[in-house]
């Protein structure tokens, strides 16, 4: 499994994967979540729209550790969709 960065034009996740098509999946599933809580929060409805999907540097991982909790890992059955 690799990590991922899988960005929205407006938030992002990271995500552990075999590929870029199921970093694509579970960044998709991860992004809805995040920004159904930003629709919580603000009333505001932002489509989930995947704007790119690529290896997280150490950069990526070190700041996504301290802010957020460790990277969604892909599977199959994990995505809901």
């Amino acid at each position: 499994m690799v990590t991922y960065y899988v960005a929205s034009p407006i938030r992002h996740a990271l995500v552990t994967a075999e590929s870029e098509v199921d970093a694509w999946i579970a960044g998709h599933a991860a992004l809805h979540r995040i920004h159904t809580e930003l629709l919580d929060r603000t009333g505001e409805d932002f489509p989930v729209e995947i704007s790119h999907v690529r290896l997280a540097t150490p950069e990526d991982i070190a700041i996504w550790q301290r802010l957020n909790e460790p990277p969604v890992e892909y599977t199959h059955d994990s995505t809901g969709i």
